[in-house]
């Protein structure tokens, strides 16, 4: 079908499957419209041969289709193919394809051009871009009735995809199936899925590529395998009064320098068999159930919401942030810095390097205006377990000594100035503490008085082989194990 500017073009019952259009007139961008009325069984492909209509004023309409596949021609011969078409609108299809052929020795950046895709009654949607390929969408993908079951986005080595809108907007679909396959040196540039629920996600970075692609969806099992030089910038994941599970493995760049904000209610987010020398960044600062982190290798920076959180930093120097809520939190190894933020804390210290556990307020762990009494409850206290030689506690944030870095060996007879190391029993079971030297005696009371004499705070030392002792100086306490 040849097409001369501004020409109008309408077929009307047409039983076949392929339909080609080219462009004969060389005098620059058109205006073409073409509709494509089917039959109502048949599975129509549009092949874009040279074909290149105006994005703005543009269209491609195929109605009466059973499924609809819109692909450009990236070269005849030698010869690169220019392929542009405005708004595509499938209405009735079920199954939609936007692809590229591609070619394996040179590139086109204009292999297919549209201005959108709007397919309302698509229950599968498929993005296929080919090899040395660049495909664009000016403005989003998307579907109205939120039937689709099925997503489909692949692109083969050095290829790009471009959606300029930022959305595969499929409303409110409960999508079984998502799958990205991101060829090796391919780019896919700030995509954003939306949907309401996807049951199986499934990514794959290749080598050397660079993918920017939110997920705003409730995932059930996500699983994204990275590859050397593999690149993804990510900055949400989640959909809200939804749960979620995402993980990543491999070998690649969770970008660090973009916050990762998870959404919903509890969400998995699991990094621990990902290689990144650089860390992520990551917060559950508005979850509104519990978050389940494990960190990369890399100095990762993760910090929980307001529930339960279970926080492992892995490998690396890992900045951690419990968040409100009674948290459990481990270093992993590295030189880890952890704060509880609130809450009875479980903290557990890797023994690779030196660790400091960050009191940043005196509601960070136990506080109170009466004295501890010897057999009293613990409840309070955040537990810090594995604490070995060199470990540090900064006081800092809760306040100063004026009487410099005697530290007692009893519990506090005053409130104000004050700081020991007691030596006893925690008792799990019970909650409590109780003062001792006897061969069960393997865990420790920090007891701090803050200046203004108002208030004493504590945190436990439990589970310790050897003998501890405590230097504090410029309010960081300071650990030695022997």
């Amino acid at each position: 079908m040849n097409s001369a500017d501004d020409q109008y073009i309408k077929v009307n019952n047409f039983g076949g499957s392929s339909v080609i259009l080219t462009e004969l007139d060389s005098g620059g961008t058109d205006g073409e419209r073409v509709t494509i009325d089917g039959t109502g069984s048949n599975a129509l492909t549009v092949t874009a041969r040279g074909f290149k209509a105006d994005t703005g004023a543009g269209e491609l309409v195929a109605t009466g289709v059973a499924s609809l596949t819109v692909t450009g021609t990236s070269y005849i011969s030698t010869s690169a193919q220019d392929n542009v078409l405005g708004a595509i609108t499938a209405a009735n299809a079920s199954g939609v394809t936007l692809s590229t052929s591609g070619n394996s020795t040179a590139s086109n950046t204009t292999a297919l051009t549209v201005a959108s895709l709007t397919a309302a009654n698509a229950t599968s949607v498929t993005v296929s871009v080919g090899q040395n390929d660049t495909l664009t969408v000016t403005n989003d993908i998307a579907t109205t009735n939120a039937l689709v079951d099925t997503l489909s986005v692949t692109l083969a080595d050095d290829s790009t995809l471009t959606i300029s809108g930022g959305d595969i907007d499929l409303k409110t679909s409960a999508v079984q199936n998502a799958t990205f396959t991101v060829g090796t040196g391919a780019t896919v540039s700030a995509v954003d899925l939306e949907a309401a629920t996807v049951t199986t996600l499934t990514a794959t970075l290749s080598a050397a590529s660079t993918t920017t692609l939110d997920l705003n969806a409730a995932i059930t099992k996500g699983t994204v395998t990275m590859s050397s030089g593999s690149t993804w910038t990510l900055d949400t994941a989640g959909a809200a009064s939804a749960a979620s599970s995402l993980t990543i493995s491999g070998r690649g760049d969770v970008a660090e320098g973009t916050q990762i904000d998870l959404v919903g209610t509890d969400f998995t987010f699991d990094a621990g068999s990902l290689i990144d020398s650089d860390g992520l960044l990551l917060t559950g600062a508005t979850l509104t159930g519990k978050l389940t982190a494990t960190g990369t290798s890399g100095a990762d920076t993760i910090t929980g919401g307001g529930y339960a959180d279970t926080i492992n930093g892995g490998a690396g120097a890992d900045s951690l942030v419990g968040g409100a809520g009674n948290d459990s939190i481990s270093g992993g190894d590295g030189a880890d810095s952890i704060t509880g933020s609130g809450g009875a804390d479980l903290i557990s210290l890797g023994s690779v390097a030196t660790d400091v556990v960050v009191l940043a307020a005196l509601t960070d762990t136990f506080n109170s205006t009466t004295l501890f009494a010897d057999g009293g409850t613990v409840a309070a206290f955040d537990k810090i377990s594995g604490v070995t030689n060199g470990d540090q506690i900064d006081f800092a944030a809760i306040g100063t000594l004026t009487n410099g870095a005697t530290v007692g060996s009893t519990f506090l007879a005053s409130l104000a100035d004050s700081i020991a190391l007691i030596r006893g029993v925690y008792d799990a079971t019970a909650g409590t503490f109780t003062a001792g030297t006897g061969s069960t005696a393997n865990d420790y009371m920090v007891q701090f008085g803050e200046t203004t004499g108002t208030t004493n705070a504590g945190v436990l030392l439990i589970d310790i082989t050897g003998t501890v002792s405590l230097a504090y100086a410029s309010e960081i306490a300071t650990i030695s194990v022997s």
